[in-house]
């Protein structure tokens, strides 16, 4: 319990941004604050992001979602269901290993200052769009979004 709090706590991770990043495309990497995301989709006043964990909250994040999946029951919520492990693993060299993390919905009203950093590759893309759009535990307006 307490790495499944660890994690929720480094995680905080999809953002909506009410700054229009119409600069970046589904995939681009870029730094706002001290962290790494990449961007989904936006919608005029709102952005969307997936934080990319770094290789020790990867670690932890893994581990608590294989004790999760071993503790899954009829009469629980399946994992595919709850937005803490809404994740896919990165195979852009750059970022093979870790996760690229869209589970949870914050409001920042701040315009973020980011630093485009590169772009993921196809496959990796590919992947994100594939698992946001059939998965339960995100927002229907940013599945709506990656879909068009």
């Amino acid at each position: 319990m307490r790495t499944v709090r660890l994690v929720q706590r480094r995680l905080n991770s999809l953002y909506r941004f009410s700054y229009s990043m119409e600069l970046l495309a589904l995939g681009d990497v870029f730094r706002y604050q001290e962290h790494e995301y990449v961007y989904l989709v936006g919608s005029g006043e709102v952005t969307y992001a997936a934080r990319i964990l770094d290789e020790e909250t990867t670690r932890l994040f893994l581990r608590s979602v294989e004790r999760e999946s071993a503790r899954a029951t009829s009469g629980r919520v399946s994992i595919e269901e709850k937005p803490v492990y809404a994740f896919v693993m990165l195979e852009t060299p750059s970022y093979q290993g870790k996760a690229a993390h869209y589970g949870f919905p914050d409001i920042d009203n701040r315009a973020p200052e980011f630093q485009k950093l590169g772009t993921l590759i196809d496959k990796d893309i590919a992947l994100l769009r594939e698992e946001i759009i059939k998965s339960r535990g995100v927002p229907l307006k940013l599945k709506e979004l990656i879909a068009e």
